[in-house]
C-alpha cells in the first residue's frame, strides 16, 4: 500500500509522461516531505517546454513560488488579482523591519523578530512573498490593490 505522498509522486510522474500542452496541478505537494518538495520542484522546471501551460491551485505558496511567472488570486470564484511576478516587482518592494508602521508601509504583518513589509517599489527588484501579498489583498488593502494595478 502507497503512502499519500508515494501516491502522489506516481500521479506526478504518469501524468508527466503524457505529452500534453496544458498540465492542471491540484494542491500537488501535499503530503509530501521536504526533499520530495524539491525534486518535485526540479522534475516541474526541467521537464516543461515554453509551449506547455502549468495551472497549480494550491494554498501552499511557498512550495511552488519559484515556478511561477503569473499569480490569479480567487476569493469566492472571482479573480482579485491576475498578475505577472514581474511586474509585481516592479510595483512593490519585500522586506523585513523592525518597524511595522510607517508613511511608505503599504502592509505589515508581525513575525518573529520584526515585521514583514510591503512598500512602494523604489529601488530594484525584491523576491516576491506570495503569502504576504495574498494576505494584504484578502485583508482589504486597497493601497495594495491600487498598486498592483496601476
Amino acid at each position: 500500500m502507497l503512502s499519500g505522498g508515494e501516491r502522489n509522486r506516481l500521479h506526478l510522474a504518469m501524468t508527466l509522461r503524457e505529452e500534453g500542452n496544458v498540465l492542471l496541478l491540484d494542491e500537488p505537494t501535499n503530503g509530501l516531505d521536504i526533499p520530495s518538495k524539491a525534486i518535485f520542484r526540479k522534475v516541474i522546471a526541467g521537464s516543461l517546454d515554453e509551449d506547455q501551460l502549468v495551472i497549480i491551485s494550491t494554498h501552499q505558496v511557498k512550495d511552488v513560488e519559484n515556478l511561477i511567472d503569473r499569480i490569479l488570486l480567487l476569493e469566492k470564484g472571482r479573480f482579485i488579482l491576475q498578475e505577472d511576478l514581474y511586474e509585481i516587482s516592479s510595483k512593490l518592494h519585500f522586506s523585513l523591519g523592525t518597524k511595522g508602521e510607517g508613511e511608505d508601509i503599504l502592509y505589515s504583518e508581525m513575525v518573529p523578530g520584526g515585521f514583514k513589509i510591503i512598500t512602494p517599489q523604489a529601488n530594484g527588484d525584491s523576491q516576491i512573498d506570495i503569502e504576504l501579498l495574498f494576505n494584504a489583498i484578502t485583508q482589504g488593502s486597497q493601497e495594495i490593490k491600487d498598486y498592483v494595478n496601476k
